[in-house]
């Protein structure tokens, strides 16, 4: 994706999100980690559970079952209200863009559009807009974590579930 928009286009991407740069990068830091935060406490919640089961202790696994709960209402309740921040400063930056093209577009000479295909416009305003977009999102906000939840997976499933088995 990087290569196909440049890094002078992704540079001048992240310099167009201006006022939105708060809520868009609360959304998109918040996401990964929130997210990576499930990834890394539901394996080490499932080995206390199943200590406790396999050591019989009820106290104990009755205080894995809250923090599961505890977990996924947190969780669920901050991914929400990230998400939503995230999303709506994407739209804004992308309703920025498209704003912003029309005024070119709509200064342009009539010459211009008579040597070009009215078709030939439309479609590269669109594949212009669809790529600026897809880097905006960067093809999903947890990219950027999946290094270290891909390293916290692995240590927590080397150190906790294989003592199980």
């Amino acid at each position: 994706m990087f290569e196909k928009l440049g890094l002078k286009t992704l540079f001048k991407l992240l310099r167009g999100i201006g006022a939105h740069k708060l809520s868009y990068y609360t959304g998109l830091f918040g996401f990964s980690i929130v997210e990576a935060s499930i990834v890394i406490l539901i394996p080490i919640i499932i080995k206390i559970m199943m200590d406790a089961v396999l050591n019989k202790d009820m106290a104990i696994l009755r205080q894995g079952i809250a923090l599961a709960v505890l977990e996924a209402v947190i969780a669920s309740s901050l991914f929400i209200v990230l998400i939503y921040l995230f999303w709506s400063a994407v739209n804004r930056i992308a309703a920025d863009i498209k704003i912003k093209m029309m005024h070119r577009v709509l200064n342009l000479t009539v010459a211009y559009f008579e040597k070009q295909h009215s078709g030939d416009i439309i479609s590269r305003i669109t594949n212009d807009i669809n790529n600026l977009y897809g880097a905006a999102t960067l093809d999903s906000p947890s990219s950027i974590f999946t290094p270290f939840k891909t390293c916290a997976l692995s240590y927590v499933n080397s150190t906790s579930l294989i003592s199980i088995i």
